[in-house]
């Protein structure tokens, strides 16, 4: 399930989507939220879009873990436990 746009509506849609479907959030969802919060968070003072990341970076991984947490998924660690 993609959505267009980045506002917080999307996000409530998709948490619901997770949660209703009982289902881990999609590569195209946690792409969905994660640009959202690192475009309200870090964007600005780092003066980096989302999509010039590095998806090997740091900063890549802990915002894409930020999104998969907030859509009620695991994070990469949990599955190794």
């Amino acid at each position: 399930m993609m959505l267009p746009g980045t506002d917080g509506d999307v996000f409530h849609a998709l948490f619901r989507a997770c949660l209703a479907e009982q289902r881990d959030p999609t590569d195209p969802e946690l792409n969905i939220v994660a640009r959202k919060i690192w475009q309200d968070a870090f964007a600005v003072s780092t003066g980096q879009q989302w999509q010039d990341l590095s998806p090997s970076s740091d900063s890549f991984r802990m915002i894409r873990d930020a999104a998969r947490m907030a859509l009620g998924g695991k994070t990469l660690s949990q599955y190794a436990h």
